[in-house]
């Protein structure tokens, strides 16, 4: 018995040395022959390379940063990466680096006309080089894609009037800092992909709200900062479609008096606002008229960040305390000034579900905060500019994975 089990120690070893002798890519393809998923099985039980290799071949997300090593990615190293796991690959992220990357190119992208017709989630975030040219690449090799992000690339108009029409399931696009967009894009957006839930612009100078007029009623996630908001007309057709769930407005860049300032604000409480859950309007001019106006017109409000509204006065306050019911969290940093102690006393009866308070530290002596506190109100002493609630976008989640 000694002796079989010696001859068997040898033969072993002598195989593990042969197959030593084969690389990743001669395995890789002797797996792809294999048909039966016993066989499959069997060859993944073998060692622990020949379990990576079957993984490889289920993953369903990859991520290709813009060099590995000192090696910069090109097209022939994206081709091989995305010929291991094409078989049932549903997210790419190429690129991604935050200082930018200029390596992803035209060329780059071609492996997807082979590989992209699975796909329904792709990251190309930061890639300076992307243009309409790739932009119309990727929209014909992935035709089912729901989510694409395309933040800080050189896209324009044209390309999303290409990517819109050939890519009609999008549900979620970003384009944060993409500067040559305007309203014709997203009039594009609108009118082509009317199962669009969820859009991020951001850094948008050209858009002023035109482009979403009689917009799809399935948007309901939309983040807008600096962007040029046409006065009066400019959040009316944002809120036009009348499904919104969460907007988050940053209007800080508005360069109107406080009078403009509340008409642009005043149509989220004239009835397309009525479904909002989330609602950040931090750092606007907004007087007690417009917040009357809002805690009426969004019965379903969670949560409302009103950090820096130093106009609010009491009975803008009381409006909240009277008309906000389902309200779980405010943020109320920065409007000191007149968030006295009848404000927070309406705020405290009547918002009885608020569990979250985000407020200046000069207030932690006010006993009326201490009597919200025994309320089972969590306190906290800082300024939340834009806390997104994760179910809003997916383009956020793969932003926090870097």
């Amino acid at each position: 018995m000694g002796r079989h089990s010696r001859s068997l120690r040898l033969c072993t070893r002598r195989h593990l040395f042969e197959l030593e002798l084969l690389d990743y890519d001669s395995w890789y393809y002797i797996f792809q022959k294999l048909n039966s998923i016993i066989d499959q099985d069997s060859f993944g039980l073998t060692c622990s390379t020949f379990r990576r290799i079957q993984n490889s071949t289920s993953r369903k997300s990859l991520k290709i940063r813009c060099s590995i090593g000192h090696t910069i990615v090109d097209s022939f190293i994206i081709n091989k990466l995305l010929s291991r796991h094409a078989t049932k690959l549903e997210t790419l992220t190429l690129g991604g680096c935050v200082r930018g990357c200029q390596h992803i190119t035209y060329s780059c992208l071609t492996p997807l006309l082979k590989y992209g017709s699975t796909l329904h989630s792709l990251y190309l975030d930061h890639c300076g080089s992307i243009t309409d040219t790739e932009l119309q690449l990727v929209a014909s090799a992935c035709r089912l894609l729901s989510v694409i992000s395309l933040a800080y690339t050189r896209i324009s108009d044209d390309g999303l009037k290409v990517l819109s029409k050939s890519c009609k399931f999008l549900e979620e696009l970003n384009l944060r800092a993409c500067d040559y967009i305007s309203d014709h894009g997203i009039f594009y957006l609108n009118q082509n992909c009317r199962q669009l839930r969820a859009l991020r612009i951001r850094g948008c100078y050209n858009i002023g709200g035109a482009g979403f007029r009689d917009c799809s009623p399935t948007l309901a996630c939309l983040e807008a900062f600096d962007i040029q908001l046409e006065p009066y007309m400019g959040v009316s057709h944002i809120v036009s479609g009348g499904g919104l769930e969460y907007l988050s407005l940053g209007l800080s860049f508005f360069n109107g008096n406080r009078l403009s300032t509340n008409f642009l604000l005043d149509p989220i409480g004239l009835g397309f606002g009525s479904k909002l859950k989330y609602l950040n309007i931090s750092a606007s001019r907004v007087d007690d008229g417009v917040i009357l106006k809002i805690s009426r017109g969004c019965p379903l409000l969670q949560e409302w960040n009103l950090t820096f509204c130093g106009g609010i006065e009491i009975s803008g306050w009381e409006s909240i305390g009277l008309y906000c019911q389902n309200l779980e969290t405010l943020h109320v940093a920065g409007c000191d000034i007149h968030l006295c102690e009848k404000g927070l006393v309406s705020i405290g009866a009547g918002c009885k579900r608020l569990s979250l308070l985000f407020i200046d530290e000069e207030f932690s002596w006010n006993d009326d905060l201490t009597s919200l506190q025994r309320q089972g109100v969590e306190i906290k002493f800082q300024e939340s500019w834009n806390d997104v609630p994760s179910w809003a976008f997916k383009t956020l989640e793969n932003e926090r994975g870097h």
